[in-house]
């Protein structure tokens, strides 16, 4: 799973870094604010890391889960990537 999502996050223009860990750290190129509230109004949680050292409000992490649950997420950010898209 973790490679699918590499491949799928980085497909949406998103830079996401390697990793051997069950997490994966996305650099969004804009504040995630408003992506984390949308993503918490459709029930899924992900981790803000702007209060980690050297990371700006740009970052979030998310968890590697099991297919259907990452289904559901890549589902959601890509409709939501597109829509802020769209905004801009």
């Amino acid at each position: 799973e973790r490679v699918r999502l590499l491949r799928e996050l980085r497909n949406l223009g998103l830079k996401v870094f390697n990793s051997r860990t069950n997490f994966l750290l996305i650099n969004l190129s804009f504040n995630a604010e408003e992506l984390i509230k949308t993503l918490e109004l459709r029930s899924i949680s992900v981790r803000w890391c702007w209060s980690f050292k050297g990371l700006s409000k740009d970052y979030i992490r998310i968890s590697i889960r099991k297919y259907e649950d990452n289904e559901v997420f890549l589902k959601n950010i890509t409709q939501i990537i597109n829509g802020l898209k769209h905004e801009h």
